[in-house]
């Protein structure tokens, strides 16, 4: 069998290492992170999940997780199974991992 880079023959989401590092995060939370980062506009960020995310309590945990560390925002609180406008915030530990030589 020839050798293969995964990424190129199956695309794939990627987590950010300044995520992978913070222990603060629950790993569920981080691949929610990494598929809705995925999803979001190019130019403007901003991205609408689908019903597909709403894997139960779990994902919808997930997201309630992401918005209380400030990594996500919306306008409305979330209603389960709710199609909504949601971006991405800035957050201070993507700026502390290039200091710190984490980020990717």
């Amino acid at each position: 069998m020839a050798r293969i880079n995964p990424w190129l023959t199956n695309g794939g989401i990627s987590i950010p290492g300044w995520l992978l590092v913070r222990s603060e995060v629950t790993p569920g939370a981080k691949i929610l992170y990494a598929v809705l980062a995925e999803e979001a506009d190019d130019e403007t960020g901003v991205f609408r999940p689908s019903s597909e995310h709403y894997l139960g309590d779990a994902a919808f945990g997930c997201f309630l997780e992401l918005k209380g560390h400030g990594l996500i925002g919306y306008a409305t609180e979330p209603v389960k199974g709710e199609e909504k406008d949601y971006y991405f915030i800035g957050h201070p530990w993507m700026l502390n991992a290039v200091e710190e030589g984490v980020a990717s």
